[in-house]
């Protein structure tokens, strides 16, 4: 069981990596992939958390972010490129 959600990190974590890229390239496009997933995980919860106080503006914040960052990291699935996903994320954080 273990050794399957370390298969599964690792595939995640790899979305969009190319054999071409430097290591230090791969490394940080797996980070930021790694911490883009976290991100969607934990959003219902932080949506959920306005919903409940009444602030429904609020609420679209993460779940606009959850949409967005579900949309690319499928695309990076299909297309298998992460190169605008992680430029776009550096240039945010």
């Amino acid at each position: 069981m273990l050794e399957s959600a370390r298969e599964l990190i690792a595939r995640v974590a790899l979305l969009g990596v190319s054999e071409e890229d430097s290591e230090e390239e791969r490394l940080r496009q797996a980070a930021t992939m790694l911490v883009a997933v976290i991100m969607l995980g934990l959003s219902p919860v932080w949506v959920g958390t306005y919903l409940l106080i009444g602030r429904l503006w609020s609420a679209a914040i993460p779940g606009s972010y959850a949409s967005l960052s579900a949309g690319m990291i499928t695309w990076i699935a299909w297309r298998g490129s992460n190169r605008l996903f992680a430029e776009r994320r550096s240039r945010a954080g």
